[in-house]
Order: C-alpha cells, then structure tokens, then sequence
C-alpha cells in the first residue's frame, strides 16, 4: 500500500518539482516492488531475478505468495525499487535542465496558514538558498529522501534569511499553524 503524502505539503510539492510526479506513486512495498520489477523486466523471471539480484526459484516463490521471513529483506527490496523508480523517472535531459538552473529563479506559489491573507503569493525564495540547493535536492531525490525530509532539508538551505523566517516556517509541513499551503514550486 502506498505512503499517502499532503499534496500542500512543501516536501511533496518539491518532490514533484524534481520529479514530475507524485510521490503517491512509487513503490513503496514488498508487494509494489515485485510489481513494479516484473513491469521493468517485461514479465521475464529471468530478467526480473537479474534486475533483482535474487535466484529465480526464490522470486517464482514470490511471485506465488511467499514472502522473505526477515523483514530488512523485504524493506531492502522495496528501497531498491523506490531508488531504481526515482533514477527511471528522473530523465538525463531533465536532470541536466535542473541541475543547470540558476538558484535565483526558485519560486513557490504557496499561502502562509498564520496569515488571515487567503491569498496565495509567490515566495521569491532563490535569492535566499544556498547556491546549491538545485543539486542537494536531486540529489536527495535520487538517494530515497522523503517528501517530508526534502521539506526540511530544503529549509537547511535557506541561509540568506536574516530573520530566520522562511528557514523556520518552510520547515513546517502544511498542516502546521505556522506552516504553508504549497500549490507549485519553480526549480
């Protein structure tokens, strides 16, 4: 079953800037992984045990129901597949764009839940990050991040903030009363 992320949340919303998808949709199970591998290798065993680097009788076996008895096997495999889903998803051209653009043109188009203003405003927050950032948040991506750790790590980043205010309330999720409420992020 997959992991249900806030879709205001700012982690979910730079993972989807990274990734051009929803984190909702990567695999994140014993059971996700042997699907999403036997959707890789084409519905050979041969090559999904190959993909998978575990003996065929093993896989037919899990593919027949059975499971591996030591649980760091199964979450093993299912952080194999949400990595090798990630690098499948994120495109060479893509990550070249990304990582070639200028931190300054960061944007986030979000409402601060603190503020009566109903209005979303676009939060020029480039001129704040580290100059960096773009690539830590790749490579993040790439590495099995969470939405919610991207949130906070995005939020490390803001070093230019004398006040410390968007370093602290970007570090919130959005459910928080000091939080935002994220529509889109601009990488």
């Amino acid at each position: 079953m997959a992991i249900q992320h806030d879709p205001r949340d700012l982690g979910t919303r730079l993972y989807a800037a990274v990734s051009t998808r929803s984190p909702n949709t990567e695999p994140t199970s014993f059971t996700d992984a042997l699907a999403y591998f036997r959707r890789l290798a084409g519905g050979s065993v041969r090559a999904m045990s190959t993909l998978m680097g575990v003996p065929r009788r093993t896989l037919r076996d899990w593919l027949a129901g059975a499971t591996p008895r030591d649980a760091s096997k199964r979450r093993a495999i299912a952080q194999s597949a949400t990595l090798s889903a990630r690098r499948d998803r994120l495109k060479p051209g893509r990550e070249s764009r990304l990582r070639g653009n200028d931190v300054e043109d960061v944007i986030i188009v979000a409402r601060y839940n603190y503020s009566d203003d109903e209005d979303e405003r676009e939060v020029e927050i480039g001129r704040y990050l580290d100059a960096d950032t773009i690539d830590h948040l790749v490579d993040s991506y790439l590495n099995g991040t969470s939405p919610a750790d991207l949130r906070l790590e995005f939020a490390d980043k803001i070093t230019g903030d004398e006040t410390g205010f968007y370093t602290r309330t970007f570090a919130n999720p959005a459910s928080s009363d000091d939080g935002w409420t994220v529509r889109v992020v601009r990488l």
